[in-house]
């Protein structure tokens, strides 16, 4: 049996509830379909997916309409039988992953029109399919009470291990508990005994199997957990009030098959009028001319500090030091974590440290209130108070002025919620009135949902707000009664589709600035490939695809000793920090090296590359080669991965040639020189790989000064010939490589 099903249908009339998980994609016409409370009309090229047991209704003539119904026990297997449900709605988002999913529909379709397509092409891109819904579509389900949590778990098992003819004993086992109280928990659990509930997802399975292949009943029974044909048959016959065999020929859809092939010159015109994309791994980049403009280094505006009693640490702020004496970042956004404010008498020794270190490096504040730390700790408005009134004097309220304050709540929003909120901004409001430093705080901070509910739901209550700060990150958060819906995102532009959502919302309600206060780019925060030369790459191709939209993008954890470290004995731990807990360079630190680099003027901008310059005759350039990570990082996101196998989680590992036309230059000789980045040169996690060190116990102050020194960017440089006015070169990258190019005029 295939693990999917593929029919297609002219006209298409239904309404019900999806037996199983069923995919749509409609080729020509448009249909109109309903699901739960959302109603929508598809149009060619438009996708659904609906997952088992939604109601649906769905109706259209003079179409061609491809459904694939998506076998669940195979599924499960492809994703560890982990609670989700996929969210794939072309009508509903827009994202670039659904040209990807487009593609491979439109390979498949036309592999079903092959012959023996079952055994070959077909079921490649069918498992292919899976791979892409189950690692960019999907939506894991966090269970907030253990009872559901273990309902899933057992509903899981069952699912995938029915075909093995399980009893409960076995299952009983599986999960740790005795024969008498599992089945007594089961029928009280799932209103059924557990005998009946495996016979009918034995029939289930098998009802599909006797419909969509032509295996004998035998073969069906023992694929599905009967132990014979006499059993499978009793047990049918008790459900379908008729014997498999003649069931099967009642229900045999010849016109099904005619329809198809029908349909197929059809299909085929539609496949063959569809743009086919030919990738020859070149970047040509085409300057038109050279009006500039100034360059906006926006992704240094704000560093993340974490949590000011941190920055007591000796060798944090030594990091921090590195941080701002190299990257040149403005802003330090730092938490306030104080939380005993029991005198009238406060010390502000640890605030007086701080501050006079940050601005000793001459950085501006945003001092982070955390609302749910401190809204209803007696005594914090008068503390807050008296710590800015110390500030004023010390520092002088020119200097204060020029600090932040961010109220930040991330949590869903209720009216109750919101409406606390606005109380205690309103507060810190008349604060900051009454000491004459003319701000207002902003917030709340918070992750945004996939639609920007909670942030509607948020500005309800708090219409008089200034600015708006969000957090962005790979993933949204949704909840309902007893559950979280965690959502990743996958989609390649995820970040300026977040902030442009927010900003709609923003404009709405006549609120002119929304900033990016936190930035997480994995859904896990402790993985190895935090150290890679990807988390340049990726950090990079962010931010120049943010340039035009973005007025700040900070990362959440700069600094490794910034978190808790939970593999002590290993030098490179996968934090997302840019330095190491011992102070190493990690190729994304090299990421904000290169961009800073970079000239004062703006001359050109797209998905790879940014070119500036200073004079017509001296440019700076940044660029990368980022690579989309493969179902396989996915699928092991959460469960850690061999370091040594790290080309393996990327969609592809091709080069990628850079081809320059720089035009209105001066002719004669120009020398370019590179800075690189990539897994073979610079990159602190091969390195260490290489040295073959378990742990960091043998790893003395020589071997240290060795790591650092072979942790930097390789330099090379050639010289090229401007003719007629035209500076014209190439260079190639390696998978994941980051590259600064100076380009200098010598005569």
């Amino acid at each position: 049996m295939s693990i999917i099903n593929l029919r297609f249908f002219s006209s298409i009339e239904e309404a019900e509830q999806a037996k199983v998980m069923t995919l749509f994609y409609l080729l020509k016409g448009k249909v109109n379909i309903s699901i739960q409370n959302e109603s929508f009309i598809m149009e060619k090229q438009d996708i659904i997916v609906l997952n088992k047991s939604q109601r649906y209704k769905i109706s259209g003539n003079h179409v061609i309409m491809a459904r694939i119904e998506i076998n669940e026990r195979d599924y499960l297997k492809l994703t560890s039988s982990q609670m989700h449900k996929i969210r794939c709605n072309t009508m509903k988002n827009k994202y670039d992953n659904f040209d990807r999913l487009r593609k491979l529909l439109d390979s498949l379709i036309n592999a079903s029109f092959e012959e023996n397509y079952e055994k070959l092409f077909f079921e490649k891109y069918a498992y292919d399919l899976l791979a892409l819904l189950s690692t960019d579509f999907t939506e894991y389900i966090i269970r907030l009470t253990g009872e559901e949590n273990r309902k899933d778990q057992i509903e899981n098992y069952i699912k995938m291990n029915y075909q093995n003819n399980i009893s409960l004993v076995d299952v009983s086992e599986y999960f740790g508990l005795t024969p008498q109280y599992f089945s007594k928990y089961f029928k009280e659990t799932f209103k059924v005994s557990f005998l009946k509930y495996l016979n009918e997802v034995k029939i289930e399975s098998a009802h599909e199997d006797l419909l969509n292949t032509d295996h004998t009943i035998i073969k069906i029974a023992l694929d599905n957990g009967f132990p014979n044909v006499t059993s499978f048959t009793k047990a049918f016959v008790q459900k379908y009030k008729e014997k498999p065999s003649d069931y099967r020929i009642k229900k045999s859809d010849k016109s099904y098959h005619e329809e198809k092939f029908a349909l197929k010159e059809d299909v085929q015109q539609y496949l063959q009028n569809k743009d086919i994309e030919i990738s020859d791994c070149i970047h040509k980049v085409c300057i038109e001319n050279l009006e500039v403009q100034a360059l906006n280094p926006y992704w240094k505006n704000i560093c993340n500090l974490g949590n000011l009693s941190k920055l007591l640490n000796g060798d944090l702020r030594n990091q921090v030091e590195i941080l701002k004496r190299e990257l040149g970042f403005e802003f330090a956004r730092l938490i306030l974590d104080k939380v005993s404010f029991d005198s009238d008498v406060f010390n502000f020794y640890e605030e007086e440290k701080v501050f006079d270190f940050l601005l000793e490096l001459q950085f501006k504040q945003i001092i982070v209130i955390d609302f749910r730390t401190y809204h209803q700790i007696d005594g914090f408005i008068k503390y807050f108070k008296k710590l800015i009134s110390h500030c004023i004097n010390r520092y002088g309220i020119d200097n204060v002025k020029r600090w932040e304050y961010e109220l930040f709540f991330d949590t869903v929003f209720t009216k109750e919620k919101a409406c606390s909120y606005r109380k205690f901004a309103n507060e810190l409001n008349i604060l900051f009135t009454e000491l004459k430093l003319h701000k207002h705080v902003y917030g709340p901070g918070f992750l945004m949902d996939e639609n920007g509910e909670n942030l509607k739901e948020f500005l309800k209550y708090n219409k008089d707000m200034e600015m708006i700060s969000i957090s962005i990150a790979p993933y949204s958060l949704t909840n309902s009664d007893s559950d979280i819906f965690l959502n990743r995102i996958t989609d390649a532009h995820y970040i300026s589709h977040q902030y442009q959502l927010a900003k709609s919302i923003c404009d709405e309600n006549n609120i002119q600035k929304l900033v990016v206060s936190a930035w997480k780019n994995m859904l896990v925060e402790n993985h190895y490939i935090n150290d890679s030369s990807y988390r340049a790459a990726n950090i990079m191709k962010n931010i120049l695809h943010g340039y035009y939209d973005l007025p700040t993008l900070p990362i959440d954890h700069p600094l490794d000793l910034m978190l808790d470290n939970h593999k002590e004995n290993n030098m490179l731990s996968g934090l997302p920090g840019i330095l190491t807990r011992q102070g190493v360079k990690k190729p994304s630190f090299y990421a904000y090296k290169f961009l800073n680099k970079l000239d004062r003027n703006f001359v050109y901008k797209d998905e790879y590359c940014l070119v500036t310059n200073d004079t017509n005759n001296y440019f700076e350039i940044v660029c990368h080669n980022c690579k989309e990570l493969n179902y396989m990082f996915y699928c092991n996101e959460n469960n850690g991965f061999d370091i040594h196998l790290l080309s393996q989680y990327f969609e592809d590992t091709e080069e990628l040639t850079f081809s320059f036309k720089i035009p209105d230059v001066e002719n004669g000789t120009y020398f370019i020189k590179s800075r690189y980045i990539n897994d073979e040169h610079g990159s602190a996690l091969s390195k260490w790989i290489q040295m073959n060190f378990e742990d960091s116990s043998f790893f003395g102050p020589d071997e240290m000064q060795y790591l650092k020194s072979v942790s930097q960017p390789s330099i090379n440089g050639k010289k090229v010939t401007a003719i007629n006015g035209i500076l014209e070169f190439t260079f190639t990258l390696q998978p994941n490589e980051i590259r600064h190019i100076h380009i200098i005029h010598l005569n």
